[in-house]
């Protein structure tokens, strides 16, 4: 999808992939996975 509207889809996926974990107590608690996966797949 961000090869159609990159524009669009920029920002997209989990927060903590550019920032700090914004879910609270709800957070997975696995930033360093999310973050390698994300960055993968970018």
């Amino acid at each position: 999808v961000k090869g159609v509207a990159p524009n669009i889809f920029a920002q997209s996926g989990p927060g903590c992939v550019i920032g700090s974990c914004d879910q609270g107590d709800l957070t997975c608690g696995k930033i360093d996975d999310v973050r390698r996966k994300y960055t993968i797949l970018q």
